[in-house]
């Protein structure tokens, strides 16, 4: 278990832990936790960069905050499969539970497989110019799959747009693509579109 980290420099990336390059990988098994860490900057709980890779099997990241991006976990050109656990209950100023941003350093792709829940994330009001934006997850390029009939993304909330799951291309990524191929996307709000 993992708790109470604080990070206070909008510099860094990650409260309680920070991966960076093809050969970092990070792990959550089941009975593993990441809760209530902050951040002044992205990644409450994780921040992952140029094609690292998180593989969550289980587990709950919950109660973790960002300034930025990324609530509970922030991938800038990085990988992530979620086949299992929970990520509830964090916030950010974008992608409350999940932020994912293609910068050309990597590939960002993102699967939600299996028993994965993403649930009661909140993206909120202040900070940059996409505050308010993906309460579950912001998706600013790469590749979002969901296929599994037990994966939810479901009771998030935003502020402004995409209460559920936002998705808008990312400057230098010329398209972010979200598959919904099984799963379910149920009882979220947005204060203006797509709740």
């Amino acid at each position: 278990v993992l708790e109470n980290a604080h990070m206070h420099s909008s510099s860094v990336f990650g409260a309680a832990v920070y991966a960076y390059g093809p050969y970092a990988s990070v792990v959550m098994e089941d009975g593993s936790a990441i809760r209530s860490c902050t951040i002044q900057g992205s990644g409450g709980a994780l921040a992952l960069s140029v094609t690292a890779q998180f593989d969550m099997r289980g587990g709950e990241i919950t109660g973790n905050s960002a300034s930025a991006y990324g609530g509970a976990v922030f991938l800038e050109s990085a990988g992530m499969v979620m086949s299992g656990g929970i990520i509830s209950g964090n916030g950010a100023s974008a992608g409350g539970g999940v932020a994912i941003l293609d910068t050309g350093r990597g590939s960002s792709t993102v699967t939600l497989s299996g028993g994965a829940l993403v649930a009661d994330n909140t993206a909120r009001e202040e900070g940059g110019a996409e505050a308010g934006r993906g309460g579950g997850i912001y998706q600013g390029g790469g590749a979002v799959t969901m296929d599994s009939p037990s994966a939810a993304v479901c009771g998030n909330s935003a502020a402004q747009e995409g209460g559920g799951i936002y998705v808008s291309p990312n400057q230098p990524s010329p398209q972010a693509v979200f598959s919904l191929r099984a799963g379910r996307i149920e009882n979220n709000s947005a204060m203006s579109r797509g709740g």
